[in-house]
């Protein structure tokens, strides 16, 4: 998925969690906007690789570093007794979540992003459903060309991303009441 549709996740998530307890406060942008930047800080790993198909071997996508980053902030906030801060943790725990979750739901193809969901227990890479290998080299620099953005468009699962990030704004527009004032 692209960054785009990665953030427009978290922001799904955390309006999500607001519609099933409101009284958490994941309406507020304090807690909003660590959900967002969870559900895309992952894919910093495409500064780090040669190949940005292979960008899910880092540990930014392991489960596991994540719930070790998690469990320490989770500490700190408690050890300073900072319930905002707690919050924010969680948060940022939901967003990391679903950034996984919508990662390993749409590889689309074996050997090229499948997520190694067990490690360091195991090295098996997971897939929802992954078709054959045919994965093609793309530096950071490329992934910025035509080629890269069309051979990105025929995915199958575009239409995943194109609705996250459609949707989501159309829910952004209603809760900020931006809509009303267009229309008064």
């Amino acid at each position: 998925m692209t960054p785009i549709a990665h953030a427009a996740s978290g922001y799904l998530a955390a309006q999500m969690v607001n519609l099933i307890n409101p009284s958490l406060g994941f309406d507020k942008p304090e807690i909003i906007v660590p959900v967002i930047i969870g559900a895309t800080i992952s894919d910093i790993d495409i500064l780090f690789v040669k190949n940005v198909k292979n960008h899910r071997d880092s540990a930014f996508h392991f489960p596991f570093f994540w719930l070790a980053v998690l469990v320490v902030g989770y500490l700190i906030a408690l050890s300073i007794n900072n319930e905002l801060f707690k919050m924010m943790v969680i948060g940022f725990g939901l967003g990391i979540f679903f950034h996984i979750f919508f990662d390993w739901l749409t590889v689309t193809e074996k050997g090229a992003g499948e997520i190694k969901l067990f490690y360091p227990f195991s090295n098996k890479k997971f897939a929802f459903k992954p078709g054959p290998a045919k994965a093609k080299k793309y530096t950071l620099r490329e992934i910025f060309t035509v080629k890269y953005i069309k051979s990105h468009m025929t995915g199958r699962f575009l239409f995943i991303e194109m609705f996250l990030v459609i949707f989501s704004l159309l829910v952004f527009l209603l809760k900020s009441n931006i809509l009303k004032l267009l229309i008064n």
